[in-house]
């Protein structure tokens, strides 16, 4: 999901809407995939929200596991977060779940049953094996940049995201200021 002016820009969701004061759904657009060619499923979904939300990893929404039940599949395109009796009406877990990284399950369940809690510790250094279902990969990670390079088989393209650079980039600074001296100059930019 990106997050557009005025909200969010479905992108890997065709759409999603509150049922009732408990369940939030979300539609999977059929024809995403992850980079291998592997589609997207509710249990992907399903697979990465209760991942993230695991508070005894320190999961990325594990500050939403107190206002979240369940997450279901309700069918191969289709995701219901459900929340706990004592949070009805309760919007707080909308961007969290929205901006959460969906992977690929088929991967990262055999590496996290693999890891068990010591998966924080888990590094994934080689982008090879990664498998994403976004515009870009990553190419190289380090404190001082972080390089992504275009996905060339990307699902979006065929609904008309066109995604330009072929590569882009964030450059590490100390300060701000520094950030800015340098785009002022024209040294710097993203």
């Amino acid at each position: 999901f990106t997050v557009a002016t005025k909200g969010y820009k479905p992108l890997l969701a065709e759409s999603w809407k509150w049922l009732d004061d408990y369940t939030f759904e979300i539609k999977i657009r059929r024809i995403a995939h992850f980079k291998s060619g592997k589609p997207v499923t509710a249990d992907d979904v399903v697979f990465s929200l209760e991942t993230q939300l695991r508070t005894d990893i320190g999961g990325a929404l594990c500050g939403l596991a107190e206002y979240i039940d369940r997450v279901e599949k309700v069918d191969d395109y289709t995701v219901h977060v459900v929340l706990k009796e004592e949070y009805p009406g309760y919007r707080g877990i909308v961007p969290g779940i929205l901006e959460a990284m969906i992977v690929n399950k088929d991967r990262w369940s055999k590496i996290l049953e693999e890891h068990g809690l010591e998966i924080v510790d888990y590094k994934n250094a080689d982008p090879e094996e990664w498998d994403p279902s976004g515009p870009y990969t990553l190419l190289k990670y380090s404190r001082e940049v972080v390089i992504f390079k275009r996905v060339d088989n990307y699902w979006g393209e065929q609904l008309g995201w066109l995604f330009a650079p072929e590569y882009f980039g964030a450059y590490g600074d100390r300060s701000s200021d520094a950030l800015y001296r340098l785009m002022d100059a024209h040294e710097r930019d993203l």
